[in-house]
């Protein structure tokens, strides 16, 4: 008995692996803040970053924008990226310069996981204190799921007050909105 119990136990687990679903955050946390970065061009010797936040570092230059997220957000969020996230972090073309990102708060005020987003390139960035494992595999790509997901992450986006624009400079854009909402 004990043994066909562990053994269906574990058939579901295997199951669940292999459908790829993500939740994101992967911890708790208590506050976010949403973020523009990678607008200026960087000076000599510095980069573009590909995360807003990760391993106790933040993007330089960035850009805080008053918005509140709510729990309708996230559990939005959640329900996309439900059934993985290893396309989207593959993204839909070979650049990555994420323009968005949001980072996740415990309630002291660390930082414990983060979200940065490139609706240019329809890719995005995830990072946990807790850690991730992705898949990386090009020859399964869904492409059809990604821009699915990319398209519903873009609304839920949008909807909060994220300016987005998905022209090929879209820097001059948000400089201007952020001259322009304070």
């Amino acid at each position: 008995m004990f043994r066909l119990l562990y053994t269906t136990v574990f058939i579901l687990l295997i199951s669940n692996a292999k459908a790829g679903g993500c939740i994101f955050p992967n911890v708790s946390f208590s506050t976010t803040k949403v973020f523009l970065f990678n607008l200026e061009k960087p000076e000599k010797g510095e980069r573009y970053y590909s995360y807003i936040y990760k391993d106790s570092s933040y993007a330089k230059k960035r850009h805080e924008l008053p918005l509140y997220l709510t729990s309708d957000f996230h559990k939005k969020i959640q329900s996309i990226f439900k059934h993985g996230i290893d396309d989207l972090i593959i993204g839909l073309s070979k650049c990555f310069l994420p323009r968005h990102g949001i980072v996740y708060y415990d309630d002291e005020g660390i930082p414990v996981a983060s979200l940065s987003i490139c609706f240019e390139c329809e890719s995005i960035r995830v990072w946990s204190k807790e850690g991730y494992t992705f898949s990386y595999d090009y020859d399964n790509f869904d492409r059809k799921k990604a821009e699915k997901q990319m398209q519903q992450l873009e609304k839920v986006c949008a909807k909060t007050g994220m300016p987005i624009y998905r022209n090929t400079n879209p820097s001059p854009n948000y400089l201007e909105y952020l001259k322009n909402n304070p």
